[in-house]
């Protein structure tokens, strides 16, 4: 298994059992995130990012822009897009994270999880908030396959 360098301060860590899903996966980052904390400041801001958001460089500064002005009653922000919400683009305070994201999350929705939180939904255009789970999807985006690849084969 290859493994990519990471900066020496990056936190490497995966969800249990691998391949478990999305909310697995914020558990097991919050997780070593508190224990990397541990005795220190917790009251943070954590940034939800997929990595199938090929307009996030673009969104990232409204999320950024609605937590500096947050009162302090407010446990996070997501993106919502064309009355949809985009819950793997949101910025939320670690500790609502850390109490949202108890108990079981392998193959568990994470709406489930982030719902408890009631986040405020920050609007942006639907490009920008666009998610790929299509080849359809990635040629809106402007990606092509690799040469070679047959994308008909790997529609959902």
């Amino acid at each position: 298994k290859r493994q990519l360098p990471l900066p020496a301060d990056v936190i490497l860590t995966r969800e249990e059992p691998p391949f478990s899903g999305p909310a697995a996966g914020i558990s097991a980052g919050l997780t070593a995130l508190a224990k990397y904390q541990q005795g220190g400041q917790i009251d943070h801001w954590v940034l939800l990012l997929s990595c199938d958001l090929p307009h996030a460089r673009t969104a990232v500064p409204h999320l950024l822009a609605a937590a500096a002005s947050a009162p302090q009653s407010t446990a996070g922000f997501r993106a919502i897009a064309g009355g949809l919400p985009q819950h793997l683009l949101g910025i939320y305070r670690l500790p609502s994270l850390i109490k949202a994201f108890t108990g079981d999350t392998a193959n568990a929705s994470v709406h489930r999880f982030l719902k408890l939180l009631a986040p405020t939904d920050v609007p942006l255009e639907r490009q920008i908030a666009a998610d790929v789970d299509t080849w359809d999807d990635a040629a809106s985006a402007g990606f092509t396959a690799p040469p070679g690849a047959n994308p008909a084969q790997n529609q959902e």
